[in-house]
């Protein structure tokens, strides 16, 4: 796997290009470690800055880099959003690797406004967004689904990104009105009739994932699945902590439009606060 890492050479992004380090040697991949600078800075300073950004960028790596990944670095001119994702289509990076801002800088501006959130938007490449350092192979991914052959896409990239990691398929369902629902004459043994209904429909939707994702040579050893009532949101953060998740991979496009504008919205706030690195496959079209 191709591996590219995006750094503003701050301490912001040591985790990003730790990470990425460790990924290119686990991965037997190449590296490339890019930075952009502004293209709006005056032609002197440009050139200056660029000059500076290539040295800086081969010390910052040189803690991490991995022996046995043929590594390249890259500093070009333009907007990290449009620049980036030309960059990756132009040495064929199958990932991106980006830090995240620190507590206060994300308060300020939401993670859509932002200049990793542009870049997410921007490109259909999986992003690894990098919260912490990058001290061990990740252990366990926390993959949010849907059912969909787009889930399919997201078991995928978390067995290819972390084939030793042990995967949680994890479901949030949704009774809609749920306070409203009477049935006949308070019968009891009817609602609890099409909760047996209800649970054995999502089991068997989660058995045909889970059997499509083995077929396809997705799913690893270690693999359990989660099958609980609630908003998406909630639900994966909460999962994630009693998980003790290292990584979440969440897929971006379901089985209808509005599942496409649930799942971004559910990724764009699980990426405003991060609970751990967040994996996200494909997410082209938000703002």
């Amino acid at each position: 796997m191709h591996v590219l890492v995006a750094t503003d050479l701050t301490a912001r992004s040591d985790w990003a290009v730790q990470r990425a380090c460790r990924l290119a040697a686990e991965l037997d991949g190449p590296l490339t470690v890019a930075h952009v600078v502004d293209s709006g800075l005056p032609p002197a300073l440009r050139d200056h800055t660029v000059d500076w950004a290539e040295r800086a960028l081969r010390a910052e790596v040189a803690g991490h880099r991995p022996a046995s990944a043929p590594t390249s670095f890259r500093v070009v001119t333009g907007q990290p959003r449009t620049a980036l994702p030309e960059l990756a289509e132009n040495v064929g990076a199958e990932l991106i690797v980006l830090g995240i801002h620190d507590d206060a800088s994300r308060a300020a501006r939401p993670f859509h406004q932002s200049t990793a959130g542009r870049l997410v938007a921007a490109t259909p490449r999986p992003v690894l967004v990098v919260t912490r350092a990058a001290e061990d192979s990740y252990r366990k991914a926390l993959v949010g689904v849907d059912f969909s052959l787009f889930s399919l896409t997201a078991i995928r990239q978390a067995a290819a990104l972390a084939p030793q990691a042990e995967q949680v398929l994890v479901h949030a369902y949704h009774v809609p009105y749920r306070g409203l629902i009477r049935t006949p004459d308070g019968d009891q043994s009817t609602a609890y009739a099409e909760r047996l209904q209800l649970d054995a429909f999502l089991a068997t939707e989660m058995d045909a994932l889970e059997s499509r994702a083995r077929d396809g040579g997705a799913l690893p050893a270690a693999r359990r699945s989660v099958v609980t009532e609630g908003q998406p949101g909630p639900v994966i953060r909460a999962a994630c902590a009693a998980e003790g998740a290292d990584l979440v991979v969440l897929g971006t496009h379901g089985r209808a439009t509005l599942s496409r504008a649930l799942w971004g919205s559910v990724a764009l706030d699980l990426l405003g606060d991060p609970p751990c690195d967040v994996l996200i496959v494909g997410l082209p079209g938000l703002p």
